[in-house]
């Protein structure tokens, strides 16, 4: 029923958003430990890790824009084909 629904989204979902950020505050607040044998591993917090950038080095690049337009080209038509194909005519005579 709709009332269910209603009380479902205004009720338990933000305690249950509540508390999913507590956990993941609470879990990424833990000691990633150094290992030597892997060479890219960076040890740390993962909070402290994304936060400061001035002691830690972002580990991502930069995207090729080119790269992303040939992409966002390639893929421009999809979904445009299937709307038009649910649409009703709005020419009535």
């Amino acid at each position: 029923m709709i009332a269910d629904r209603v009380v479902f989204l205004f009720v338990f979902v933000p305690i249950l958003r509540h508390e999913l950020y507590r956990y993941v505050e609470t879990h990424n607040d833990h000691r990633i430990r150094p290992q030597l044998v892997r060479a890219n591993h960076v040890p740390g917090r993962p909070n402290e890790l994304y936060d400061n950038t001035t002691i830690y080095r972002r580990w991502g690049f930069p995207p090729d824009e080119g790269l992303l337009s040939d992409l966002e080209e390639a893929v421009s038509y999809v979904g445009k084909l299937f709307w038009r194909k649910l649409k009703p005519p709005t020419n009535h005579k």
